[in-house]
């Protein structure tokens, strides 16, 4: 139930199980773990600091090894994204290390809707379960798996997919739209490109069984 005591929450961004014995839930806004058995039962919790509350997708996750990783937030850098920082805590609330990876780059501007973009060509580093990162490139099909120092390479051929009438229409309304819209920074509006084409990978996940989700572009 909602609150700030034992057992309850105020905004959960994520749950994990450890082992075969413990469910991890995150509390973004109160900045705690929870842990409960995996019949339910309430065990303990435990506050967490990773220099502040972030918000969006992929912010949590507990690794093979028990181990609970956590998305921070990190100031944005001189091209305007923010560089991503994990840090790494036991299941009894102690800090094992952390890691800071470099922003994205954009190659070209996108469109964003929430946490999601569309039409941008960007490359990207993004942290795995297992320990590994994994590089990608959203043109052309390209990305590098990192794992202590080794690293491979997997690129697939394709074609790419022409943005159809209906979806240009759909998108120039949205960029005009925008271009009405002032910055907060007090820079002039955004101008977004509009491709003829769609770049080969739209976002990378990868999981704790060492898989490698690929979301490309229909």
């Amino acid at each position: 139930r909602k609150g700030a005591g034992p057992g309850e929450f105020t905004t959960v961004n994520g749950m994990g199980v450890i082992g075969d014995s413990l469910v991890a839930f995150f509390d973004t806004r109160a900045s705690r773990i929870t842990l409960y058995s995996v019949e339910g039962q309430f065990r303990r919790p435990f506050n967490i600091s990773v220099g502040g509350s972030f918000f969006g997708g992929k912010t949590f996750w507990v690794e093979p090894s028990g181990a609970i990783a956590l998305r921070g937030p990190m100031p944005r850098g001189p091209n305007g994204e923010p560089p991503s920082k994990w840090v790494r805590f036991k299941i009894d609330g102690s800090r094992i290390d952390s890691v800071v990876l470099p922003a994205d780059i954009q190659i070209k501007q996108q469109f964003s809707v929430g946490n999601r973009s569309s039409f941008g060509e960007r490359k990207s580093i993004i942290p795995s379960p297992l320990g590994t990162t994994v590089t990608w490139w959203s043109a052309p099909y390209r990305f590098v798996i990192s794992d202590r120092g080794r690293t491979t390479l997997v690129e697939r051929p394709y074609t790419p997919v022409p943005l159809n009438r209906a979806e240009r229409a759909e998108w120039q309304v949205y960029a005009e739209r925008l271009r009405n819209v002032p910055r907060a920074d007090g820079r002039g509006p955004d101008v977004y490109e509009i491709p003829d084409r769609k770049p080969a990978i739209r976002s990378v996940d990868a999981d704790a069984f060492g898989r490698i989700w690929v979301e490309v572009y229909v």
